[in-house]
């Protein structure tokens, strides 16, 4: 659906509003309603989100918000306000909304003209639906930073001036949205005049009986800091307590949709700051609150994606993390008329974490993200959930084909998400492949023709090097080419690890690999390549080029949403994948796409090295890492030489996922390189790439080195080994005097302990000096300035003075001048 009716009743709507109200004008209002109820009942996936038409009508409707035009109806603004709301429910169109359309500037216009009340609480429901969960980190400029600051303005102002529970509420929701994760927000309200009597406030809130309202002020306060230690020591009340905030996610005992969400964000943000670890959670509250956690997971979409953050989160540590894996992954099939309640829930939780993976929102990712947490440490020879990964292979496999993404691949959100989706799939895949009997399994269930299907489409939508003016094309082009990595990496090291690796796998890859036909488009501009050897080749140029260089769509810093799902697989390790592609799969690249590679990477190399130069920045890594720029050197080596050379590790942490395969030596009737070979190789690739900066040289040296460590005799490698043993062994008489040592220094903390209280009355005695001394220096301050304005009224005086004195002698004079010319008259 396109808004292009929507736009026609509005542009109607404005060209009656200014007239005569009669029944035709009523009747366009009534036609207006209609029209924006139609679209209210439509889910905003449904609406097409990249186009000149949504984009006039968002205009439009924002027109009508903003307006101050007599003739347009309070009604038909509730309803602009609504929609606006039911758009920004959706993650793609919240951030079209802020960022392509500046809402955050139009807002604070609408705040100011004082509406109505009912438009004023629908206007605060529209904001906090734009600002929770959006990153405001890089609003830090110009008049995106006047844009929030206008907003906390406003909030500020209901907070202190207005005790209406309807706008007082979400404005603490607002503000604690604008403050997640946001410093120049966070110093802004620390800078204001009201700060203090807001901190008084929140600290009041903590024992309000509304729920909604403690979390809120909860958050503001460990937003603001300075305060956070009284969230956790404080009274028995359990509205002060930070189960407070556990008690709100696990019962949805609060009227408010938002407070649930709120307190899975604290929770989440406590965890991850490494404030106070221990008492978050309270491992002997945990047992307690997993369940009714695991229940919530039926809950609405966007408080499951944020129950599957917080179980996220949990996985972080090891005692919580325990924990989950044996209540969701128990070792039995299951079972629907179990009377066991632990497996009866155990197996709740485990449905609707594999249904949230298959549905086509946010949720999915992170349920697979969860999964891969737990299995990528308890998937080995010990792990006991085997009935339960059989059937997430069961979920997940089928999914690996073109006709997951093919279905609404019009609307570009929703092919989005279906691509970040699969990426996350082949990222669980690769972590059970860590097991040969699971590699084994994956590999004899894996269609591969449906897989390499789907890595030939996916190569022709995303295999794109450049940068594209249209931010939403430009993310799922990047996702689009994280996901086909993933993919042929997962099928390389199928054919390289499994049992039957001696050959089908492996020469189905290659098979397809080695054709290498185009066709050219009916229209003549672009050619079309068919074949999967050209958009490997692609595929590899984007990784190295795109990404690497000009930095992708989305930063590591990004919170929440889908660009952390992916935020893993950034910079150095896009490349170590792409490197391993061409070292696990064992075939050559063709010569034509091999210089069409080179030549990318030469052009990039150039325009990285000028744009910095020149001071121009080119995104979050103008320049590669040294990992980066060792590896596509080594690609360029391998590409425009024809030498089968592998390369060992890389900086990437990922390099030990390949460590089984071929790490080191020649592939594929490659060849070892001799010093003289290998000079001859590093200079052809310096003269190719025509780079004269220093630092490649310093690059080039530690790229030969990491070639010499590759071939380490079997002999030194004994000997390392055993080096290494007696290094173990003296580590252990290590070990041991230091458990001597820590007994010594557990008692020298005991009597520590019994000096720290008598330091602390020193510090609150010291406290009590400063404060005195503060008083006596404003005290004197005071009375400084008093005697200078004494000695300003005493100037004046003495100033006022002298000129009357001044007068006195004039008028004298004058006298003496009259009497002399009285006395001459009176002569004469």
């Amino acid at each position: 659906a396109d808004f292009s009716s929507l736009l026609t009743e509005i542009d109607h709507y404005l060209g009656c509003s200014g007239k005569q109200q009669d029944s035709g004008a009523s009747n366009n209002e009534l036609v207006l309603s209609h029209r924006i109820d139609h679209f209210l009942g439509l889910h905003p996936s449904q609406l097409e989100l990249e186009s000149d038409v949504t984009r006039d009508c968002l205009e439009a409707l924002l027109e009508l918000l903003v307006t101050g035009r007599s003739g347009v109806s309070h009604s038909v603004r509730r309803r602009c306000v609504k929609l606006l709301t039911h758009l920004a429910s959706s993650r793609a169109w919240q951030e079209t909304l802020l960022e392509s359309h500046s809402c955050l500037d139009r807002l604070p216009v609408f705040f100011h003209q004082r509406p109505s009340h009912p438009l004023l609480t629908d206007g605060l429901c529209l904001l906090q639906a734009l600002c929770f969960d959006y990153h405001f980190g890089a609003w830090t400029d110009g008049d995106r930073a006047a844009a929030v600051a206008s907003v906390v303005s406003v909030l500020l102002f209901y907070l202190r001036n207005d005790s209406d529970m309807a706008i007082y509420e979400p404005s603490l929701g607002i503000l604690a949205s604008l403050l997640r994760g946001n410093t120049d927000c966070q110093n802004l309200v620390r800078n204001s005049d009201k700060f203090h009597w807001l901190k008084k406030q929140l600290l009041k809130n903590l024992e309000n009986p509304s729920l909604s309202i403690t979390i809120y002020s909860m958050s503001l306060i460990y937003y603001l800091g300075g305060c956070g230690e009284q969230l956790f020591n404080c009274p028995t009340n359990s509205y002060q307590s930070i189960q407070a905030v556990f008690h709100v996610l696990l019962t949805g005992s609060c009227n408010s949709r938002w407070a649930p969400l709120y307190s899975a964000n604290l929770l989440i943000d406590i965890a991850t700051s490494g404030f106070n670890q221990d008492l978050l959670p309270t491992y002997e509250y945990l047992p307690v609150c997993l369940g009714p956690l695991l229940d919530q997971l039926t809950a609405e979409k966007l408080l499951q994606g944020k129950i599957l953050e917080v179980l996220h989160v949990l996985c972080n540590h090891e005692r919580s993390r325990k924990l989950v894996f044996d209540q969701i992954l128990l070792n039995s099939a299951l079972q629907s008329d179990t009377t066991d309640a632990k497996l009866k829930n155990s197996n709740l939780a485990f449905v609707a974490i594999l249904s949230a993976a298959q549905d086509s929102c946010d949720s999915a990712v992170k349920a697979v993200r969860l999964l891969t947490d737990l299995y990528k440490h308890y998937v080995d020879s010990q792990c006991q959930s085997k009935h339960r990964l059989e059937l997430v292979l069961n979920y997940l496999l089928p999914q690996l084909s073109v006709d997951s993404l093919q279905f609404n691949q019009h609307v570009t959100e929703a092919f989005e998400r279906n691509v970040v989706r699969l990426g996350a799939y082949c990222k669980l895949l690769g972590y059970l492949c860590n097991q040969p009997q699971w590699c084994d399994l994956i590999g004899r269930q894996l269609v591969t023709e449906r897989c390499l299907d789907l890595l030939d489409w996916l190569a022709s939508k995303c295999c794109y090097v450049g940068r594209s003016q249209d931010y939403r094309r430009r993310s799922w082009i990047y996702f689009g080419q994280v996901c086909s990595i993933r993919l042929l990496w997962l099928l390389c090291r199928i054919s390289n690890f499994g049992v039957n690796s001696n050959k089908p796998l492996a020469n189905q890859i290659e098979a397809r690999l080695s054709t290498d036909t185009t066709e050219t488009s009916s229209n003549g501009e672009h050619p079309k390549q068919s074949s999967t050897s050209c958009s490997l080749a692609r595929l590899l140029a984007c990784g190295l080029v795109y990404h690497c260089y000009s930095g992708g769509p989305y930063s590591n810093a990004s919170i929440g949403g889908s660009g952390a799902a992916v935020s893993d697989y950034c910079g150095d390790q896009i490349v170590e994948c792409a490197l391993r592609i061409v070292c696990l799969a064992g075939q050559k690249l063709i010569p034509s796409v091999s210089r069409e590679l080179a030549s990318l990477l030469s052009q990039r190399h150039r325009l990285a090295l000028a744009s910095t130069n020149n001071g121009i920045a080119r995104g979050p890594s103008a320049l590669p890492s040294n990992g980066c720029y060792a590896g596509s050197i080594g690609l360029g080596v391998e590409l425009m030489n024809g030498h089968g050379v592998a390369v060992g590790s890389t900086t990437s942490t990922s390099a030990s996922a390949g460590s089984s395969g071929g790490g080191g030596g020649a592939v594929n009737g490659g060849h070892e390189l001799g010093s003289g070979q290998l000079d001859q190789l590093i200079n052809d690739v310096k003269n190719r790439l025509n780079l004269k900066d220093t630092r490649v040289s310093d690059l080039l040296t530690l790229y030969e080195s990491k070639l010499q460590a590759c071939q380490l005799s079997e002999e030194s490698l004994i000997a390392y080994a055993a080096a290494q043993s007696d290094a173990l062994s003296r580590c252990q008489a290590v070990a041991r005097r230091q458990a001597q040592r820590s007994a010594a220094l557990e008692a020298e903390c005991a009597k520590l302990r019994g000096a720290t209280a008598d330091a602390e009355k020193a510090q609150e005695s010291l406290r009590v000096l400063e404060r005195e001394k503060a008083a006596n220096e404003a005290r004197l301050v005071k009375e400084v300035k008093s005697a200078q304005r004494n000695a300003e009224r005493l100037q004046a005086l003495l100033d006022q003075t002298e000129r009357e004195k001044l007068e006195m002698a004039e008028r004298n004079n004058q006298l003496k001048n009259i009497l002399m010319s009285a006395s001459a008259v009176f002569k004469s």
